[in-house]
């Protein structure tokens, strides 16, 4: 005959197995034969339980606990059951009992301190759950739901400790990990979490918040390609994860692949519409694609939104300032600044604008006071050494420049803005080896070629590609330099823009390609503006033989008889340059300026101005004469080819800084050019002759932005050259 003992074990073991009806009639066996059999009572209410049959449960656990009042466990389970009916006074009675028979159990402690957390008693909670972890230290979910509390109550660092502690006992447990890694990230060591979210999504393969936290580490760590791996496994899994999105495009935008991050912000935006950071972020995005109208519209509405972000008044102040509408940029710069007093580089930002404003000392100021929070502020230092120089402050110019190289010599922008300082002083073979860091700024549009770059070696049968790199009057400076290319032993093709092909060749340069066309087969490339630093120009070497460019000879014929009936001293006049240019506020000069030419006796002005600017000859009214052949010339012939006849016809051209004055200088023309106080490199300071072009002369500025000076000292000039030619 089988004994309680023995029956009571068989129905345990098929409860142990989930077999509950087999267990359950074993259970009422027992009790059918001993009906103060406590421990049956207790298995066959816990079997009820699993069961779903929770009124039943409460009722054989209760017959148990009335049995026997003093087991815990008994009272840990009745708690349970309540509690799973929302029966939470019931339930607390049951647990406290439970704890008050057992105080050494962690579980019954720990089961006391689940139900006060869920009844809203988190200190209460804290107490128990610390209890239960002093008496059993790798109770690991205890630890977990401790490490919780903690962290809502804003202990991060004990937080911490909680679920390292939980992790320590579970390698694998997933939740832990994940909340051991977002407390790292809080408590500031973001970077160090990443071994945690790798664990997670080893464990988890899809893992959500995993992929999101992994792929935002590696991008906080600039790793941008794994980021974007672990980010598009985020986006695959929940497409509408707006912070994944988010962040997936500022991979992308740092990558550099504009069209892939734009998609990714406006995804984000349509999950969140809403979503500020998205709208800044996208409006920086069509703001390096040029699209600043868009751009600025989703900053507005970020504004809209939330006028105190920092990032939005920015992002516009960044398209205002590209628009040239540098007064309402620097507004926002300035309001972003008064919203992080303490960013340096919100006050950095503050320079450029005020510099564009003519506020130069202004912006030194701001350079120095964000230099002063954050000495390492490279943008900051070679933007100083830029201002710097805009006042002629040579030396002060170079140690910032130097400063920002000594923190960071791969800096390519202060090398840059360095080139700049020794070009000017006609320190040329250290300008050009400084200027060679263009190539390498943010700003720069590289572009891929097949051949390698030429290092100056002869050619010896090989075939050099020269390629145009920036603007029509570059182009027309440096043009030069492909007859020193000519003996070099092999064949050397020219890339320019497609606008100055007719002339280029009409000046006897031979294998020119024009832009944005398939290239045939070359061995070896270099960009045109790097031949001078490659071929080691110096000051005394710079090979200003002209003219080097030349006018068709059919158009000079038909010129000089359009130009014949004007009499005494002929003067063309240019007066404005690409206004796409970002300082062509500073180069620019209003036609106005020019009166003084005018009044000089026997003097004849000739507008050689096509485009913009040319709107200022009617606005001229009766102030003085010009005869307009801008607006008709070079629209059938090609790009300065009229206007290379023109000038050849003339006997002075009066320009400011446009490719115009190195048209003119290239043809070995008698050339005026008016330059800021400030004026580019090229023209160097404190000289008024061109060591480029010996048939040029320099009027400066005095004073910024101060133009009389410049044309009455011209005035003066002229009067001396117009007596002969006076009829």
């Amino acid at each position: 005959m089988t004994s309680t003992a023995e029956t009571l074990a068989l129905a345990f073991a098929h409860h142990q197995r989930g077999e509950l009806a087999q267990a359950e009639a074993l259970y009422r066996q027992i009790l059918a034969e001993n009906p103060e059999h406590a421990d049956a009572w207790h298995l066959l209410g816990l079997a009820a339980h699993q069961a779903g049959r929770h009124a039943e449960a409460i009722d054989s656990i209760g017959r148990a606990v009335a049995i026997n009042d003093a087991s815990a466990a008994y009272h840990n389970h009745l708690g349970a059951v309540h509690a799973t009916l929302k029966q939470y006074d019931q339930a607390e009675a049951s647990f406290r009992r439970a704890v008050e028979l057992a105080d050494q159990d962690a579980q019954a402690h720990y089961n006391l301190a689940a139900l006060l957390n869920l009844t809203g008693r988190s200190e209460q909670a804290i107490a128990s759950y610390r209890r239960a972890v002093e008496l059993h230290p790798q109770f690991s979910e205890a630890q977990f739901n401790l490490g919780n509390l903690l962290r809502d109550a804003g202990d991060l660092a004990e937080a911490e400790d909680c679920y390292a502690a939980a992790v320590a006992v579970r390698p694998n447990y997933v939740k832990a990990l994940v909340n051991l890694g977002a407390t790292q990230a809080l408590l500031g060591r973001f970077d160090q979490t990443e071994p945690l979210w790798r664990r997670v999504v080893e464990l988890e393969g899809r893992h959500l918040e995993g992929w999101y936290r992994l792929g935002s580490v590696l991008q906080a760590k600039g790793q941008l390609a794994e980021a974007v791996a672990a980010l598009q496994t985020a986006v695959l899994l929940d497409p509408h994860h707006v912070a994944a999105q988010n962040n997936l495009g500022c991979c992308y935008r740092g990558l550099g692949q504009l069209d892939q991050a734009e998609q990714c912000f406006r995804l984000a935006l349509a999950a969140q519409p809403g979503f500020a950071e998205g709208m800044i972020n996208l409006a920086s995005v069509l703001h390096e694609k040029k699209e600043d109208d868009t751009a600025a519209a989703y900053c507005r509405q970020a504004l809209a939104i939330d006028p105190a972000a920092p990032a939005a008044h920015t992002n516009l102040a960044s398209v205002l300032y590209a628009q040239k509408d540098y007064a309402t940029a620097l507004e926002h710069y300035q309001r972003a600044q008064v919203l992080e007093p303490e960013s340096a580089e919100a006050l950095a930002n503050l320079g450029p604008s005020l510099q564009m404003l003519s506020r130069v000392d202004e912006a030194i100021d701001a350079y120095r006071r964000a230099l002063a929070l954050d000495p390492k502020l490279l943008r900051a230092r070679y933007c100083l050494g830029g201002a710097l120089h805009f006042q002629g402050r040579i030396a002060e110019a170079l140690a910032e420049h130097n400063a920002a190289l000594a923190i960071d010599p791969e800096c390519a922008e202060a090398q840059y803005y360095r080139s700049f300082v020794h070009l000017s002083e006609g320190e040329l073979p250290a300008g050009w080896q400084d200027y060679e860091a263009r190539l390498r700024c943010k700003e720069y549009q590289p572009r891929n070629f097949a051949a390698p770059r030429w290092d100056g070696s002869p050619l010896a049968g090989r075939t050099l590609l020269v390629h145009a790199e920036q603007g029509l009057g570059d182009t027309l400076h440096f043009i030069r330099y492909i007859n020193l290319l000519r003996n070099l032993g092999g064949t050397v093709l020219v890339e320019v823009q497609p606008a100055l092909v007719p002339l280029l060749k009409a000046s006897g340069y031979t294998g020119v390609l024009a832009g944005g066309k398939p290239l045939p087969h070359y061995d070896a490339q270099i960009p045109l503006i790097s031949l001078p630093g490659i071929l080691g120009t110096r000051l005394e070497t710079i090979p200003a033989t002209v003219p080097y460019l030349a006018a068709d000879a059919r158009l000079i014929k038909h010129w000089r008889g359009v130009l014949r009936r004007l009499d005494g001293l002929k003067v063309g006049i240019i007066w404005q340059g690409n206004p796409g240019y970002m300082f062509d506020r500073l180069r620019s000069v209003p036609l106005a300026e020019y009166a003084p030419l005018a009044a000089v006796p026997g003097v004849r002005l000739v507008s050689l101005q096509k485009g913009a600017g040319s709107e200022q000859l009617s606005a001229l009214g009766d102030r003085f004469e010009v005869l307009d052949l801008g607006g008709s010339l070079d629209a059938e012939t090609g790009a300065f080819m009229d206007t290379a006849a023109i000038m050849c016809n003339l006997d002075l051209i009066v320009t400011s800084d446009t490719a115009a004055a190195h048209l003119a200088g290239g043809l070995g023309l008698r050339v005026w050019l008016a330059t800021s106080s400030t004026p580019d490199w090229r023209w160097m300071r404190d000289r008024q002759d061109s060591p480029w072009y010996p048939t040029m002369k320099l009027f400066r500025q005095t004073t910024p932005g101060d133009w009389s000076g410049v044309f009455a000292a011209m005035q003066t000039d002229l009067a001396a050259l117009a007596r002969p030619a006076r009829p």
